[in-house]
C-alpha cells in the first residue's frame, strides 16, 4: 500500500449544465458568489500543482454530472454520493 495519497473532498449542493464550455461545478467564492469550474480549467489547476487526483469522494445532490468532470480533468477514480 502507498502512503502519502491525496484525496480531495467537495460537497456542493448546486451543480450546474453550461452550454458555453460543458459541465461546470458551481462553487462559492469568499464574496457568497457562484463561479463555474470547468473540467478543463480543474485540469489545468491539477495539472499546475503537480498532483495526481488518485480518487475524489463527492457528496453533492447531481453527483453524475460532478462525476463526469472530475473523470475529464484526469481523476483516476471518484464517487458520487
Amino acid at each position: 500500500m502507498e502512503q502519502n495519497k491525496k484525496a480531495l473532498m467537495i460537497k456542493d449542493d448546486e451543480i450546474e449544465e453550461v452550454k458555453r464550455k460543458g459541465d461546470a461545478l458551481v462553487l462559492e467564492n469568499d464574496n457568497c458568489e457562484g463561479e463555474y469550474l470547468y473540467s478543463v480549467d480543474l485540469k489545468k489547476i491539477v495539472d499546475d500543482a503537480g498532483i495526481k487526483l488518485n480518487f475524489v469522494v463527492l457528496g453533492a445532490c447531481h453527483s453524475e454530472t460532478a462525476v463526469n468532470i472530475f473523470l475529464e480533468a484526469g481523476a483516476e477514480h471518484v464517487i458520487g454520493i
